[in-house]
C-alpha cells in the first residue's frame, strides 16, 4: 500500500445524519461507529462540509412555487431542489458530534457560493471554482483516498469521480456509505466501479 492514505469522510453533518435533519440518509447514523474504529489507521482525515448560504441556489424555499425534489434549470446547468440544508451558522452544518475528531483534522468546506451547488469536494457541478481539497492532499504528500459517508448518489459518487479524474488511486468503502435513492445509489456504485475505483469493506483494510 502506498504511503500516506487519506480518510476522506464526506458530509457527515446533522442535517444528513440525524434522523431529524432536513435532509436526513436513511443508514448515516450506522456510519458513526464505523468513522471512529477505522480513523486511527490513516496518515490523516480529511471531513467534508457542505456549507450553504441562506440564499443557496439549492434550496426549494428560494424558488417561489417550487418543492423539494423539483428540478429546474439554472441557465448553466440542471439543479434538483432540496429542502434547505448545511446552513451555514446553524447546528445543521455542524459534524455530527459522536464522531471522534483530532486537532490534525482537515476540512474541506463546499456549496459555498450562493449561486451554484457542489455535490463533490473538488468542485463545484460545473468545475467553475475549486475547493482546497486537491491543495490538502498535495500538501500532504498523499495519493491513495479512502471514501465514505453520505450521500452515496450524490456527493460521495461526485468526490470520487472527480478524486478518480484527478488522478489519486480511490477506494471506496462500501460498508460506510448511505445513499437517498436506493436505485440511484445502485447506479452510483456501478458508475464508480467503472471508472476505477476500489470497493473493500472497513475490517478488510490493508493499510
Amino acid at each position: 500500500m502506498s504511503q500516506n492514505p487519506l480518510l476522506m469522510v464526506v458530509d457527515m453533518q446533522n442535517d444528513f445524519v440525524l434522523p431529524t435533519g432536513s435532509l436526513s440518509v436513511s443508514g448515516a447514523m450506522n456510519i458513526i461507529p464505523i468513522v471512529n474504529s477505522i480513523r486511527d489507521r490513516f496518515h490523516r482525515v480529511i471531513w467534508t462540509q457542505d456549507f450553504h448560504p441562506a440564499d443557496h441556489i439549492s434550496f426549494f424555499t428560494n424558488h417561489p412555487g417550487k418543492k423539494a425534489f423539483e428540478v429546474i434549470d439554472t441557465g448553466k446547468y440542471t439543479q434538483v431542489l432540496f429542502p434547505a440544508h448545511c446552513v451555514q451558522g446553524t447546528d445543521g452544518v455542524e459534524i455530527h458530534k459522536d464522531l471522534i475528531r483530532k486537532d490534525e483534522d482537515l476540512y474541506v468546506k463546499k456549496g459555498i457560493k450562493n449561486d451554484v451547488d457542489s455535490y463533490s469536494c473538488f468542485f463545484d457541478v460545473v468545475k467553475s471554482s475549486q475547493t482546497n481539497a486537491a491543495e490538502l492532499i498535495e500538501q500532504l504528500g498523499a495519493r491513495v483516498l479512502y471514501f465514505l459517508g453520505v450521500a452515496t448518489d450524490f456527493c460521495v459518487k461526485s468526490s470520487v469521480l472527480d478524486a478518480i479524474e484527478l488522478g489519486y488511486e480511490v477506494y471506496v468503502i462500501e460498508d460506510g456509505i448511505a445513499g437517498c435513492v436506493p436505485q440511484d445509489c445502485e447506479s452510483a456504485i456501478k458508475l464508480m466501479k467503472e471508472k476505477g475505483a476500489k470497493f473493500v469493506k472497513s475490517t478488510d483494510l490493508k493499510l
